[in-house]
């Protein structure tokens, strides 16, 4: 459920580690507010500082406000429904973000007993930049046993290097799905042949819901590092690869016809009488 439009309400109240009387001042300059209307403010009144806003603007107030390290609410016109407060709860005026063990504390507050719910957003980039890291992994799972001495090694090794992969995996299309407002147990999809290909083309492409949704804010801006692997690797490869086709298309199509006749000559005879397709 949501309002088209809100109010923003002052009660007087201020962040922890803040001052009053600094707390007024700010607020103060930020309003271009005089004495009278700062004494209303913390009068202990609720005191409308604006009404029939849409979300976004109410939201600007709301930050603002607590910027100056005051506190606010904000409601639907009619009063039945309010907005939670945004979760960059400013502690101190100047001061920014809650400490990780207080964000993991407000997610299992939300709903313990629906765990996917713990995990966050993350956008296309982040998605994309697990996959490659999930894949190189892979690749040092399958290339590590010709390096390592013994049989006990190399199965304890690459059992855990490709568990590994599959925890990023998993946890990439959770949040993910979660960035898309969708269930994270959507993640089966992955199981399903054919379907898994156009599931993970739908994750790395779509874009995700503005705002904040069902799981939380909307994921942070990816750095350069995360661009460089969810976005521009991968879009360097399907352009070469699709320069590649075009320009080498004659020899790719030679290669697709004799591709039956070099299979056949590895089949033995026998088998080939089993599987006429694969023998000219």
């Amino acid at each position: 459920m949501d309002a088209k439009h809100y109010k923003v309400l002052f009660e007087g109240k201020i962040l922890p580690g803040n001052d009053e009387d600094s707390v007024k001042e700010r607020l103060k300059t930020l309003f271009h507010a005089d004495d009278s209307l700062i004494s209303r403010l913390f009068s202990g009144k609720s005191y409308a500082i604006r009404k029939n806003i849409p979300k976004k603007e109410a939201r600007k107030y709301e930050k603002a406000i607590m910027q100056a390290g005051g506190q606010c609410r904000i409601v639907a016109m009619d009063s039945s429904w309010k907005l939670e407060p945004i979760e960059k709860g400013l502690t101190k005026a100047g001061t920014s973000g809650k400490s990780p063990l207080t964000r993991i504390n407000s997610r299992f507050r939300k709903d313990p007993s629906k765990p996917f719910r713990l995990i966050g957003r993350i956008g296309r980039c982040q998605f994309n930049s697990l996959c490659w890291l999930a894949m190189v992994i892979e690749a040092v799972a399958f290339l590590l046993p010709m390096y390592l001495p013994t049989i006990q090694q190399t199965s304890t090794v690459t059992t855990g290097l490709h568990a590994l992969a599959i925890l990023i995996s998993v946890y990439a299309m959770i949040a993910r799905l979660h960035d898309l407002n969708r269930s994270g147990s959507k993640w089966l999809f992955v199981v399903i042949p054919i379907v898994n290909l156009m599931f993970m083309s739908w994750l790395s492409f779509a874009k995700g819901t503005k705002g904040s949704n069902a799981y939380g804010e909307p994921p942070a801006k990816p750095g350069r590092f995360v661009r460089l692997l969810g976005f521009y690797i991968p879009a360097g490869i399907v352009l070469g690869a699709a320069a590649g086709i075009y320009l080498y298309q004659n020899e790719l199509l030679n290669l697709i016809q004799q591709l039956p006749a070099g299979l056949s000559k590895q089949i033995p005879g026998d088998v080939g009488g089993y599987l006429p397709f694969l023998s000219l």
